[in-house]
């Protein structure tokens, strides 16, 4: 071998590779075990590479137990990075990452694939390595790869085992292809997640789920597109109710569901800015859920299901739920008048009301029989909406069971059906042209 030493250290490196500099320093060279140890104690800038760990990429050997050393050996040195290059990566176990960890597609999700087949119930689960609680948290990070999932639980999980840890915990540049029964992404137990700038991808309108919350509390999501699910978004009841409250939903586009956005027993469900598109049963459906707040979204129902369902069912330690903002949202059917209720406010019996709800300055565009209908829901606020129904003598609003609601300053186009309630001043709907 011909050497120029006069040429740079750092090329000389990039020239020789590792073998080679240690066959120049007087060292035996090192085999593939031991290049990988070398890399795992020494190259603390470009992270862990799971070809070096025997990752073969070609869609066909199962790569679990490479990629599994490689996140192993990043827990023991302390190197936090793991770097998936271009290729498809079969995976045919559960993949274990231990916080703090970063895990990085350098192909983004144009190459650089993981795919998990349909006998995988867990893919790739990131745990926190104790209980003890830790300010500001262990990161636990997902970037630039697509995972194709076909199986029935989770393509990827964030647990922390029930701790209070404030995690720093990111997805992101990420495409999820669920192609199975499952959901793409799972937070369980865990606090402060980011999700961002990802796509969540499926075969139908009923089949898999973007993202599952449970036990989960203050989790942004923003800026992603759902398309093609039986759920975009789902928050389940957690059974210990720790932190089921806080979601930030903002700026996402989502087309092609049965339920758009679903929640159970939540608190602070704040939904912005959103374009929730071709739902056949509910666009938003929040079940004994309080405190929050649904504003300047589109909404397109394509099928005879409401675009927002409030109903109570078996609320969280009190008799009632509420306080909900339904603001400034832009409703346009689908499905003529055979469908629901445009909005239905469903409390379970008159001891268990929905109670303090506003519905406030939305179009609602070709309603189906009812723009808004209420049952058993008291402290209800109906005030400067705009109705247009799909057809002629359908009902604006229908309350079954009036008598502590207010219906005030709104544009109608048929008969408020609500004696009982505070009816105000509304006003009747005209075209152009308008004749004195």
């Amino acid at each position: 071998m011909n050497t120029d030493w006069s040429m740079p250290r750092r090329h000389l490196l990039k020239t020789m590779g590792f073998a080679a500099m240690a066959t120049a320093a007087g060292m035996a060279p090192l085999g593939d075990g031991q290049r990988a140890a070398a890399r795992t104690v020494n190259d603390t800038t470009s992270g862990l590479n799971i070809r070096d760990f025997g990752a073969r990429g070609d869609g066909i050997t199962d790569d679990a137990a490479a990629i599994q050393a490689a996140l192993n050996a990043a827990r023991k040195s302390g190197i936090d990075l793991v770097v998936v290059p271009a290729g498809t990566y079969l995976v045919g176990s559960t993949l274990t990452a231990w916080a703090p960890i970063r895990i990085v597609g350098l192909g983004g999700w144009a190459t650089s694939q993981i795919l998990f087949p349909s006998h995988v119930n867990l893919g790739l689960v990131f745990r926190q390595p104790s209980s003890q609680f830790v300010y500001p948290g262990r990161a636990m990070q997902l970037v630039d790869l697509t995972i194709t999932y076909a199986g029935s639980g989770y393509a990827v999980q964030f647990n922390e085992n029930g701790d209070a840890t404030v995690q720093d915990t990111l997805v992101s540049g990420c495409r999820f292809h669920v192609t199975g029964n499952g959901a793409a992404l799972q937070s369980l137990n865990q606090r402060d997640a980011i999700i961002t700038q990802s796509q969540f991808l499926g075969p139908n309108a009923s089949t898999g789920t973007g993202i599952v919350l449970n036990d989960s509390d203050n989790t942004k999501i923003i800026n992603n597109v759902f398309y093609n699910l039986q759920y975009a978004i789902r928050g389940e009841r957690g059974a210990n109710r720790v932190y089921d409250a806080g979601t930030v939903i903002i700026g996402n586009s989502m087309y092609g569901f049965t339920e758009a956005i679903s929640f159970d027993g939540w608190e602070l469900v704040q939904a912005i800015g959103n374009i929730v598109d071709g739902a056949t049963t509910n666009c938003f459906h929040l079940r004994d859920c309080y405190h929050s707040l649904i504003m300047d979204n589109y909404l397109g129902p394509s099928g005879s299901g409401n675009a927002l369902l409030i109903e109570t069912y078996q609320p969280w330690g009190s008799s009632y739920v509420g306080q909900i903002v339904f603001q400034g949202n832009f409703i346009n059917h689908y499905e003529g008048p055979t469908g629901l209720a445009t909005i239905a406010v469903y409390g379970l019996n008159k001891y268990l009301p929905v109670d303090q709800v506003t519905i406030a300055d939305n179009i609602i565009n070709a309603y189906p029989q009812h723009g808004i209908h209420l049952k058993y829901s008291q402290n209800v606020i109906i005030s400067g909406n705009t109705f247009v129904a799909a057809f002629e003598n359908e009902i604006p609003i229908y309350d079954e069971t009036p008598g502590k609601n207010v219906i005030i300053n709104n544009l109608v186009d048929g008969k408020i059906v609500a004696s009982g309630d505070r009816v105000g001043e509304n006003f009747s709907r005209y075209s152009y042209p308008i004749t004195f």
